[in-house]
């Protein structure tokens, strides 16, 4: 039977995760998993669902409701469908995502025999996200997908990125994510990945796509509650990594080499299926993402 704990004694069961549990996946990047599954975005649910069967064969509790927070799952849904969007605009088929967690975007884009997808990410993630796809892949007697790459690897090592992009062509572009990365990082780290970044497109040619602008605005109660909550569950002060307003997170970048278009969580306002899911008005949903924004950046 499925252990529910209280906010308390499930900080104090990560404390001491024997088994890893959530080691291997981290307790915020299950809860954009579980968000995602209120969305139509493809092998959302199929990710979320073999996570539960690893989470109830290892006996680890259930995260509880209050870190669940399903008033933002649209906003989860509009960053995953903009980018998206922004992805296929350029009209690049070589894709590197960056700290990539338990994105559905490699399985989604793969379905295109000619896009060429890696992913990278830390040991344990990678471990269990390899785990993942086999078993999607299997289940629904799908073929190995030899276009997308699950490759270990740090955001801070070029020596690890450069590595993962063995699998593209040099003479052709790439379009590199970070998604959900860079509110995690001080500015010192945010610099080091930029670096990296820079470094990668000099030798492809293409672009940077990330929604990580989070700067320093008047929140909403909810949003209040929600950075509370993440903050006591990766034990990082997100405030202290904030950018000061879209102005400097803009001279930032560019200072680091960088020209800057930018696009708001907006643009895919129609396209969204969880507010109606979750019943909540185009008002709230407005109000959750509209001050959003993604910056696609090139050389």
């Amino acid at each position: 039977m499925t252990q529910k704990l209280s906010v308390d004694e499930f900080n104090k069961y990560l404390s001491k995760d024997k088994k890893g549990t959530y080691d291997a996946i981290s307790p915020t990047a299950w809860t954009v998993a579980y968000r995602r599954t209120f969305s139509d975005i493809p092998y959302s649910k199929e990710i979320y669902d073999e996570l539960e069967k690893n989470r109830i064969k290892n006996d680890a509790p259930d995260l509880p409701d209050e870190y669940k927070f399903l008033d933002m799952a649209p906003l989860f849904e509009a960053r995953h469908k903009l980018i998206n969007k922004l992805v296929l605009a350029q009209n690049y088929f070589q894709i590197l995502d960056i700290a990539s967690g338990l994105t559905p975007r490699g399985l989604e884009m793969t379905r295109n025999k000619d896009v060429k997808y890696v992913e990278v990410d830390l040991p344990e993630i990678i471990k269990q996200k390899r785990s993942i796809v086999q078993a999607i892949l299997k289940k629904d007697n799908i073929p190995s997908r030899i276009n997308l790459h699950l490759e270990i690897g740090n955001a801070l090592s070029i020596k690890d990125l450069k590595k993962a992009t063995k699998h593209f062509e040099k003479d052709k572009p790439i379009i590199i994510i970070t998604e959900g990365l860079l509110r995690y990082f001080d500015f010192k780290e945010k610099t080091i990945v930029a670096k990296n970044v820079n470094a990668l497109l000099k030798t492809f040619g293409g672009g940077w796509i990330t929604p990580d602008i989070i700067y320093k605005r008047n929140l909403s109660p909810a949003f209040v509650a929600n950075n509370e909550r993440v903050s006591k569950l990766t034990g990082i002060n997100i405030e202290v990594n904030k950018f000061s307003s879209v102005e400097a997170a803009r001279t930032f970048f560019k200072n680091l080499g960088f020209k800057i278009q930018s696009h708001g969580f907006l643009e895919v306002l129609s396209d969204l299926v969880s507010p109606e899911k979750l019943k909540m008005s185009q008002n709230d949903v407005k109000e959750i993402i509209g001050p959003r924004i993604v910056f696609i950046m090139k050389l």
